[in-house]
């Protein structure tokens, strides 16, 4: 693996698997700098790897990838994660600007979701190539557990009768954290016995804790922070809200419904997402009001069950992804 700074969420659990890490600085160190190190990297590494799989959420950046080209890496794959930007109008620039290079330096062309693919490689002239490779997760883990639920909700000191309604997702804006507020405010005037659990932090934490305060909903909130047991989580509660912005297709829906959770999202999420009737999706301009109603709606009409089968069948499984990785790193079809 890798990565720009150490002590990553997973570094310990890549370790533990007998993986490599390595550590070079950012391009916030120095475009001159990053280049270098990466050119020596791939300079001291090359020989040793017959892919390289690079992870992005936009082609601002696609040094990587050139210089694994360079040192004639025979897989260079290029993943796309989202299917919008949230940075400067430089980064957008700049993704423009690298879809002449996609093809030069890459040669398996994958994507999350439609969106995901539409996003990196229209106007390519790879798109045709372009492949779905959903995010996957272990759906075995997330299966609904009524006992469970109880039990989760006792450590968090939730009673059984008390609505919940969730989100996971860094606090940042691309993920409207204020509107997801916005539509709990509306629900909880209706819905009194109810919380909103939100799990995760990002740069926009203290703007939302302060607006959950100005609202006065603070013993109405529940900020749980980084987590590592969302399965666990989820089964806690009884929707999960995603009013984003753009999303490529998060993992979390999956997980969501998986654990027979109803998800009620914005329109701007790729339909690649949709994979039950469990999903429902809402116009990100509507009112928080009106989201807060039909999310009561949802919740007084759904009832819990086991829906792990419906999403493994979808080939959102991991062991189903993983074999299509392997394949694709195994393939001895690339030239150098």
């Amino acid at each position: 693996f890798l990565i720009n700074e150490e002590g990553g969420d997973y570094e310990a659990e890549i370790k533990r698997y007998g993986a490599q890490v390595f550590i070079i600085p950012g391009r916030k160190m120095g475009l001159r700098m990053y280049r270098k190190n990466l050119d020596n990297f791939f300079a001291q590494h090359a020989s040793d790897y017959h892919a390289i799989h690079y992870h992005t959420s936009s082609l601002s950046s696609l040094e990587p990838l050139e210089f694994a080209s360079k040192y004639k890496i025979p897989c260079r794959i290029l993943h796309s994660h989202s299917s919008s930007i949230s940075g400067s109008k430089i980064h957008y620039i700049l993704h423009l600007i690298n879809k002449l290079n996609v093809a030069r330096w890459a040669n398996v062309y994958l994507g999350c979701s439609d969106k995901a693919n539409v996003w990196f490689y229209r106007f390519t002239g790879v798109y045709h190539k372009s492949r779905i490779i959903p995010n996957a997760i272990n759906t075995g883990e997330y299966r609904y557990n009524s006992v469970l639920r109880d039990q989760v909700r006792e450590e968090l000191s939730i009673s059984k009768q008390c609505t919940v309604l969730g989100h996971v997702g860094r606090i940042m804006w691309i993920k409207n954290h204020k509107y997801l507020v916005d539509v709990f405010y509306h629900y909880h005037k209706t819905n009194p016995n109810s919380i909103l659990i939100i799990v995760g932090t990002g740069p926009l934490k203290s703007e939302i804790v302060t607006k959950v305060h100005d609202l006065g909903l603070s013993e109405n909130v529940i900020f749980l922070g980084v987590r590592d047991d969302i399965p666990r989580i989820l089964q806690v509660m009884d929707c999960f809200v995603m009013p984003s912005f753009y999303e490529g297709l998060p993992m979390v829906l999956v997980e969501a419904q998986s654990s027979g959770l109803p998800v009620v999202c914005s329109n701007t999420i790729s339909k690649d997402a949709n994979l039950s009737d469990l999903y429902h999706e809402l116009d990100i301009k509507s009112s928080p009001e009106t989201w807060a109603k039909y999310i009561d709606k949802i919740i007084e009409t759904t009832k819990r069950k086991d829906t792990a089968y419906i999403i493994k069948d979808k080939g959102f499984d991991i062991s189903n992804t993983a074999e299509k990785l392997i394949q694709i790193y195994e393939s001895e079809q690339y030239e150098r």
